[in-house]
């Protein structure tokens, strides 16, 4: 059927209800470059940083650079610690039985790819300065599934530095990027710091 019979088999207010759907698609494409644009890599050397959201990317980032002194024991990474990102806050609690648990509530845009939370239970593992979470189990179980499928079971983060207050981690993703997780009481006084 060419598209000048398909015109002339449309009625006015079926050519008005498309010409009305194309507004909130073009402003969506719109929005959407305009987000693939702020959240690109950025240059070689060119760092962007926001130190309230806690994440600082870098296309440098050197992976052999530390700025911890002496020996991380695995005292030091337990309890609640919190992350707030514009794609997701996070709050992880790592217990002293190799275990922990982690909920992730997701920004909009990752929200559309991941749902708008993820409950998961991890065990944890520090060898040297590096540290390693797996996946056991979550919930929802398709938004765990969707995760595993992008990111894997496994996060081997190398710790650059902690403290009583705060954990300086770089991930070893491509590209790879630095986190200052900040260290909460309990799950409940994150939500005062938002």
């Amino acid at each position: 059927m060419s598209d000048q019979a398909a015109d002339s088999t449309m009625t006015p207010n079926s050519r008005k209800f498309l010409g009305l759907l194309s507004i909130p698609l073009m402003v969506f494409l719109t929005l959407g470059t305009a987000y693939l644009y702020l959240a690109r890599e950025p240059a070689s050397g060119e760092t962007r940083s926001d130190a309230t959201e806690g994440v600082l990317v870098n296309s440098d980032v050197a992976i052999g650079a530390t700025e911890q002194l002496g020996e991380i024991t695995s005292e030091q990474i337990l309890g609640t610690w919190a992350l707030n990102a514009p794609e997701a806050n996070r709050v992880i609690e790592n217990r002293a039985d190799g275990t922990a648990s982690i909920d992730v509530t997701f920004g909009f845009w990752a929200s559309l790819l991941y749902g708008n939370e993820v409950h998961l239970e991890l065990e944890w593992t520090l060898e040297d300065d590096l540290l390693t979470h797996t996946i056991v189990s979550g919930t929802p179980e398709k938004n765990k599934q969707k995760i595993i499928k992008d990111f894997g079971e496994k996060g081997y983060f190398k710790i650059l530095s902690i403290s009583e207050k705060q954990m300086h981690l770089v991930d070893f993703d491509d590209p790879p990027e630095e986190y200052f997780w900040k260290k909460v009481s309990e799950k409940t006084e994150v939500s005062a710091q938002k």
